[in-house]
């Protein structure tokens, strides 16, 4: 079949075929600003830190994703195409060897320059350098085959000792072992063993032998793929020793090949474009070719270079015309459109999935596009068919009864007829003519209530009454009611302005829950709660909270917190992982509530936002919608996509590179003297570009907060003062992606600065030695006094002591027996009183209690019994919890809660106490007392 016809109808069925379309890319050209220095890209390389390097015309370009390094040579070439890179190789760490027409070159980091290697030895066309195992560089010249072990000489090895043979003109070479290397010649193949001087030719004949010539080599498992300048692609089996065609349909001139390790094979053609092969099916899968529109297409037909990385694929050209970028269109999120309709940069306020229809509401009125036939139609204020509508904003739809029902903002529900395309204001719902309508919810039996701006509605299917719920005849707590939900405990939850309330509806009442302490609904507003398949409760704020309760409302863990985003909706997927919409991108997050991942955007969906009040919706294939500010997102949770990693590509101080090739391994960057300005450079291991993606950073030491960036590849500090600190970049709420890197500037004080501040640290220390012995040679001598339980090493508060100087100084010449009484008396009124019960119980409180100044008190703790005030009472409190755990207490309140009544503020103090005090955590304890069981009280 003639190569057109064949292409022809291999384009027909991409188009018709949706599992092919699927195959997407979106093709973006690296030219200009964003291309190299030199836009001849012959070859492609990837290294082993996942970066590409790329063999231009007359340069050697490092890509990260975003910025090139380039490496030149010192002097130009006389004549032009003489320096063209024909190919790239890493042997070991930082060693990074090119070949050109005129031999090996070695890549020097610190110069940028590439310099010329084995000069006498390889002096002629180099056309392939690879590697083994062991780092040995293999140099395929059009004389043979060179080996470098690292030492001071070369192996050179010929298939046939005459000059000029074209058994010795290697075009390509695969090494697959020190004892196994394939020489790629124009009429065949050569096996090669360089330790044992071994040689055997396989030549290629067949009916078209003779006017077919090899040009590439790549080798996949136990096969060799060939490309050839008429027949295509060719394969030899290195078990069976013979060759076959790879597609008998197809031809094309092949100029390089590539491979994806899921089974895709990547060619690249000398005036046709490219192709994507299925080695399984033994069919093409996608092609690009040149478009003159330039923006939809490869920048040229004439491909000289081809990597498939990460499903990605990346095309250098012959010409200077640049390389191109072809971005594989992940499943795991689309754009949701139909025919030629799509919701692509529509601002989505709702949406409705049936089957036969999708409604999408806008603040500009709404959609209704047919699933089968793929027409659409839009009504709005003032439109055709929408003369009733006085609304263009749609919070909601809804079917119930076979009527499609729609809540607009202050004007109602509205009764739509998609047969008929009548659109009117539903009769029965008169009452919420001008109320903003956000959910609706039907029972189990099939009553309709309604979440209005006027309060909680119930339609009631049987009597066809409407009854309404506001402050002002019922006892819900606010008027303005978002959220309705009825749970697997038949619990009715209703989220108000003024709080979440229980509805009973048996009583008509509105029960106020008993939430964990700290969820407080009152101060952060519920906008949405939703029930995981577990029983999990999940509570969203109006602020962007998020919470997580157990189903009987015992413990709650706030998942997210509105200083790093705001949650809009949340839905579970059929595997157990969640999927939450945020301001910043979707989140999908782990069963056991870890691994959170975020999804900011992709080539094809920059923006990944929910857009808030409309709920995650899951459909009857798992697959979960979402109403983004960018069109109505379908997310595919079977797709396993794990977004890449950042890594720090460079480290910029006053304008010069610390950073580079050879110290890529570092983890500290030591600055000079008087160098302040930094920045920090880093991308996508991936090397996709960083533009769509957000990304979170801080310079501990310097920040304590993290930062949101999205688009940029560098972030720069200026001035910074001396002192260590570490440079974090991560992916929004993902360790797992995070980057690092430390910087240390030293400190420009001079040498009688440094002089100084030691003498003035040791008088210092002198004066406050000689000061606490005169003070104990004050005190009376006494012998030795019960102490209580050992307490918590922590110095008395700075208000006591700034008392110390306006009491007397004979306050404590005190008689042992004076000392026991006073000890005896501030130990009768803790037991008795229990002072320590309240958070705010003060030293000056217990001078006033017992009539001891605070001086000496704070003598007695600190220099007769070993502690100071705060331990002293911190000690009752400890005993307190103790007390209460073996009364089961724990069992009735949480953590947080049972501290507090022992007279703890902070749940940071009360664990360093109870640590200090018993040797073991809180919880520890607790399972000791119940018998060493794995009961665990929660913190929250």
């Amino acid at each position: 079949m003639p190569t057109r016809i064949y292409l022809i109808l291999t384009l027909l069925l991409l188009a018709l075929c949706p599992s092919l379309r699927s195959q997407g890319y979106t093709i973006t050209n690296l030219v200009g600003i964003n291309g190299p220095s030199n836009s001849q890209v012959n070859t492609i390389y990837l290294d082993s830190d996942s970066m590409l390097w790329l063999g231009t015309g007359n340069t050697v370009e490092r890509f990260d994703g975003n910025a090139y390094l380039c490496y030149t040579f010192k002097e130009q070439p006389l004549l032009k195409g003489e320096n063209i890179i024909s190919s790239l190789v890493q042997t070991a760490p930082h060693a990074y060897w090119a070949g050109n027409k005129k031999g090996v070159w070695r890549l020097n980091h610190d110069t940028r320059l590439l310099e010329r290697a084995f000069a006498e030895e390889v002096n002629f066309p180099v056309n392939k350098l690879d590697r083994d195992a062991r780092g040995n560089l293999y140099i395929g010249t059009s004389n043979g085959l060179y080996i470098y072990d690292g030492g001071e000489g070369l192996q050179h090895i010929l298939f046939d000792k005459g000059v000029g043979n074209e058994n010795n003109q290697l075009l390509d070479i695969h090494v697959r072992s020190e004892k196994e290397v394939w020489w790629l010649l124009s009429d065949g193949l050569v096996f090669c063993n360089p330790s044992a001087g071994i040689t055997t030719k396989y030549p290629y004949s067949t009916e078209k032998s003779s006017v077919c010539k090899f040009t590439c080599l790549l080798r996949v498992d136990d096969q060799l793929y060939i490309g050839t300048e008429k027949q295509g692609v060719v394969v030899f089996d290195l078990k069976k020793h013979r060759y076959f065609s790879l597609c008998h349909d197809w031809a094309s001139a092949v100029s390089c090949l590539t491979y994806d390790p899921d089974g895709v094979l990547g060619v690249g053609t000398t005036n046709d474009g490219i192709f994507l092969i299925s080695l399984k099916d033994k069919q093409v899968i996608y092609s690009g070719h040149y478009n003159e529109k330039g923006n939809e297409g490869l920048v040229s037909n004439c491909i000289s270079s081809m990597l498939i990385y990460d499903k990605d694929v990346w095309v250098g050209t012959k010409f200077y015309v640049g390389w191109n970028h072809l971005d594989y269109h992940n499943p795991l999120f689309c754009i949701y459109g139909r025919g030629d309709f799509t919701s692509c940069d529509i601002p989505i306020r709702s949406f409705l999935r049936t089957g036969e229809y999708v409604f999408l509401g806008t603040r500009e009125g709404f959609y209704v596009i047919d699933e089968h036939t793929g027409t659409r139609r839009h009504y709005a204020m003032g439109k055709p068919g929408a003369d009733n509508l006085r609304s263009n904003l749609i919070f909601s739809f809804y079917r119930y009864n076979n009527q499609y029902l729609i809540g607009t903002y202050r004007s109602g529900i509205y009764l739509f007829d998609p047969h008929t395309g009548s659109l009117f204001p539903h009769p029965l719902f008169h009452p919420l003519d001008n109320s903003d309508i956000f959910m609706f919810l039907t029972d189990e039996h099939n009553d309709l209530w309604i979440a209005s701006l006027n309060g909680l509605y119930h339609y009631q299917a049987a009597t066809q009454e409407l009854k309404g719920y506001a402050p002002s005849n019922s006892s819900i707590p606010g008027d303005i009611v978002y959220c309705i939900l009825i749970d697997s405990q038949k619990r009715f939850w209703v989220a108000t302005n003024k709080g979440v309330a229980l509805f009973d509806r048996k009583t008509e009442k509105f029960i106020t829950p008993v939430l964990p302490d700290n969820l407080n609904s009152d101060k952060d507003i519920v906008e949405f709660v939703y029930e995981d398949r577990s029983g999990h409760l999940f509570f969203g704020t109006l602020g962007g909270d998020l919470f997580v309760t157990d189903k009987d409302l015992k413990s709650c863990i706030r998942l997210v917190s509105r200083s790093e985003l705001v949650v809009e909706n949340i839905m579970q997927d059929n595997e157990g992982r969640y999927w939450i919409g945020t301001d910043k991108g979707v989140l999908r997050m782990e069963e056991n509530f870890k691994g959170i991942v975020c999804y900011s955007g992709t080539d094809e969906i920059p923006v990944l936002m929910a857009n808030p009040g409309t709920a995650l919706v899951k459909d009857d294939m798992g697959k979960i919608w979402m109403a983004g500010v960018k069109g109505l997102v379908c997310i595919n949770p079977a797709v396993g996509y794990y977004p890449s990693a950042i890594r720090i590509t460079d480290v910029i101080v006053d304008g010069k590179s610390k950073f580079g090739i050879e110290t890529a391994d570092r983890s500290v960057i030591r600055v000079s003297d008087g160098e302040r300005n930094v920045t920090f450079c880093f991308s996508l291991k991936d090397c996709n570009p960083i533009l769509p993606h957000t990304l979170e950073y801080k310079l501990e030491g310097y920040e304590q907060n993290w930062q949101t960036i999205r688009g940029k590849g560098e972030i720069s500090y200026f001035n910074l003062p001396p002192g260590s600190y570490t440079f974090k970049i991560r992916r929004l709420l993902n360790d797992a992606s995070m980057a690092q890197m430390g910087v240390f500037i030293p400190s420009k004080m001079e040498v009688w600065q440094w002089t100084l501040g030691i003498c003035l640290l040791l008088t210092g220390a002198y004066v406050v030695a000689r000061r606490i012995r005169r003070q104990k040679k004050e005190l009376v001598s006494v012998g030795e006094l019960p102490s209580p339980v050992p307490f918590l090493d922590v110095d008395v508060s700075k208000a006591v002591l700034d008392k110390v100087g306006n009491e007397p100084k004979n306050d404590l010449r005190l008689s042992e027996e004076e000392l026991q009484e006073m000890i005896r008396t501030v130990k009768r009124y803790m037991e008795t009183k229990k002072p320590y019960l309240d958070a705010d119980f003060k030293q000056a409180d217990m001078a006033q209690a017992t009539g001891y100044s605070i001086y000496m008190l704070s003598r007695m703790f600190n220099l007769y019994m070993n502690t100071g005030y705060y331990e002293y009472v911190n000690n009752y409190r400890v005993e307190e919890f103790k007390s209460l755990v073996k009364q089961g207490e724990h069992k009735k309140y949480t953590l947080g809660t049972l501290a507090g009544k022992c007279g703890f503020k902070a749940q940071a103090s009360f664990f360093r106490a109870f640590r200090k005090q018993t040797g073991m955590t809180p919880n520890e304890y607790i399972r000791q007392q119940d018998g060493g069981s794995e009961t665990t009280i929660t913190n929250f």
